[in-house]
């Protein structure tokens, strides 16, 4: 049996559509016998799944920032550390590399909301220089639009590349831009497909007029483009149509968007609903889905809301654009701007109810080749290939 480390970049108090595969490989490796260390950067609380994982017998370990300490307090741990022949590094870094010698992993596991992150986060990159052992990188979107200076695409062929054994894309646009940006192929990248909850759910009923749609997603402006899409919404052409738009989510970016709907007078349009707890009953009162991200990689809630039988409206980003097509299963933006949300709105408001709900039924059919009903077992297994003398299954 093997030992794996779960390496995650999210937060503790977060658990979103990109965690869920990587989480439940977790649990099905521990379920098949293999010892599991789960490492995660604790932020102010723990989300209940990380319990949830400990009481299934998974380690769990939590990264803390390193904190000011009284330089009486510091003399004593740096000695420490120098005996250790680690005199020189951040105590939170050294409590980390402690707690992966002491579990000796024989393969790294590294969840990256955006792909090379890992390579800025200094402690993880740290553990990954410092061991010896495969590593793996799960990626879930990618920023398209980026470009590193040229020393840093440089540093990234060198060291980032070399040390990644494989990784995992959602996206094949996420991996193609990856390779423009840094100019060289990697060959050591495999696509996967996305999971989704609701697989075998089927389409629901078509609810009565007016218009009211809806958006799921982390409030991280940043990369989900809330403001974009309020600033359309707020545009005249668009705000004298009768809709109502509900946005659902948690996040950092919740008390500035709440500013930017007071800010631009959609209070009796739009609506803040808190997270999705249920999400075949979001899709039970409204009609259309919206997710007008600055960047993606393969959106789950675009397949929740596409097998509920709801057609989409998307900016051209990551897979978005191939899981919607434009006209038939729904809304693709020319672009990611505000001009460009406001055409797609404008083609979506002028769009009669029946037509839209002949959209979610082939948005419905359409997503299905996307899906794996479960890639946390297949990536487990094809993992498991790069432990040599290791078994993937019991």
């Amino acid at each position: 049996m093997a030992r794996i480390l779960f390496i995650s970049l999210m937060p503790s108090k977060y658990s979103g559509a990109s965690e869920e595969v990587f989480i439940r490989m977790a649990r099905l490796a521990r379920q098949r016998g293999h010892e599991v260390l789960f490492s995660v950067p604790f932020l102010d609380e723990a989300h209940p799944y990380l319990e949830s994982l400990r009481t299934e017998g998974v380690g769990i370990h939590f990264r803390f920032p390193e904190t000011p300490r009284a330089k009486w307090k510091r003399i004593p741990q740096k000695i420490f550390r120098s005996l250790r022949g680690h005199g020189t590094i951040p105590h939170d870094w050294f409590l980390f590399l402690k707690a992966v010698q002491e579990f000796r992993p024989d393969l790294i596991f590294v969840n990256e909301g955006m792909v090379f992150q890992s390579a800025f986060h200094k402690d993880v990159w740290f553990i990954l220089e410092k061991s010896s052992q495969p590593v793996c990188i799960f990626n879930h979107g990618h920023d398209d639009m980026k470009i590193y200076p040229t020393e840093v695409a440089h540093w990234l062929k060198e060291n980032y590349l070399s040390r990644i054994r494989r990784m995992y894309f959602l996206s094949r646009a996420n991996l193609e831009a990856a390779e423009l940006q840094m100019a060289q192929s990697m060959p050591n990248a495999v696509v996967v497909r996305n999971m989704c909850k609701l697989f075998h759910e089927s389409p629901l009923p078509f609810p009565a007029f007016p218009l009211k749609m809806a958006t799921i997603s982390r409030f991280d402006a940043r990369v989900k483009g809330h403001h974009l899409l309020l600033k359309a919404l707020s545009e005249p052409a668009i705000k004298r149509w009768p809709w109502h738009l509900s946005i659902y989510g948690y996040g950092p970016d919740e008390a500035l968007i709440r500013a930017w709907i007071e800010f631009l007078g959609l209070q009796e349009k739009v609506r803040i609903c808190g997270e999705a707890q249920d999400i075949r009953k979001v899709f039970q009162e409204h009609h259309v889905f919206l997710l007008p991200s600055l960047m993606e990689g393969l959106p789950q809630s675009v397949l929740e809301a596409s097998l509920l039988g709801r057609p989409s409206l998307v900016t051209p980003v990551g897979e978005s654009p191939f899981l919607v097509q434009d006209g038939v299963t729904g809304f693709v933006a020319p672009g990611i701007g505000v001009p460009a949300l406001r055409m797609a709105l404008q083609r979506l408001m002028q769009t009669p109810p029946e037509t839209l709900e002949k959209m979610g039924l082939a948005a419905a059919e359409h997503v299905q080749k996307f899906i794996d009903p479960e890639p946390w077992v297949t990536l487990l297994d094809d993992l498991l290939t790069l432990v040599p003398g290791k078994e993937t299954l019991e």
